[in-house]
């Protein structure tokens, strides 16, 4: 999950300095029997989550395969 937002500082007016920021990507795999899904809190009866939640060994499958169908659709002449 990834959340960016605007310094407080920038609500001070134009002439506001904001100090340079740095992002640090961490990479990380989940257990392969760990659920991926949408977080509960973000369910709700009015907004449904879109996917059932899947192990992530499944998701992972799933991705590699889809990749591989993409990458042979382009370099296959």
């Amino acid at each position: 999950m990834h959340r960016v937002v605007q310094p407080v500082s920038t609500n001070l007016g134009e002439k506001a300095l904001i100090q340079e920021r740095w992002s640090v990507p961490y990479l990380l795999k989940a257990r392969r029997d760990a659920l991926v899904g949408a977080l509960p809190e973000f369910v709700t009866p009015q907004v449904p989550s879109a996917y059932d939640s899947i192990p992530a060994l499944d998701f992972q499958l799933m991705r590699q395969h889809q990749g591989n169908k993409l990458f042979l659709q382009q370099y296959t002449p």
